[in-house]
């Protein structure tokens, strides 16, 4: 977070006297830092396609942690409550994680392609964080306020 904060005072101190938005150089603001490498990092030779195979790298490293971490909780969480998951040899449920991850990468890009109709990425990750936030703060209210929901029923 600490990166994309720097990132973004760089880009506003660099752009502080001339607004590609306003200009009509750029549609969105989410194109602001593909602008500012595409005119300003193109002089250095090799340095534009340094900094797009950094934003790939990192960004792939990210998601696949976060699929594995995914697939590992689904099955550890949920199908080991099913008799037949319980019994599997491991080549078996390293197949089942693996399907598991899949099927969160299919489903981030599908994801992908809904987020790029809405104008506005703040905007998508405002809303996808009130509808996440919101339940969760629910529940956790839920915990708090009423003691009968914390009893575990054997």
């Amino acid at each position: 977070i600490s990166c994309a904060c720097l990132c973004g005072i760089a880009l506003f101190a660099h752009y502080a006297h001339c607004d590609p938005l306003k200009s009509k150089l750029i549609d969105k603001t989410d194109q602001l830092m593909p602008h500012f490498v595409m005119t300003e990092l193109n002089k250095y030779p090799g340095v534009a396609g340094l900094f797009v195979s950094c934003v790939f790298s990192a960004s792939l490293s990210t998601m696949s942690s976060g699929f594995n971490a995914l697939a590992t909780v689904t099955y550890d969480d949920f199908l080991t409550q099913i008799s037949y998951f319980r019994s599997l040899k491991e080549s078996n449920i390293q197949a089942i994680s693996k399907a598991i991850a899949f099927g969160y990468g299919v489903i981030a890009i599908l994801f992908a392609f809904v987020v790029s109709q809405i104008d506005s990425i703040l905007q998508a990750a405002i809303s996808i964080a009130g509808a996440v936030v919101g339940p969760m703060f629910g529940l956790f209210l839920l915990g708090v306020l009423c003691p009968f929901a914390n009893t575990v029923v054997s």
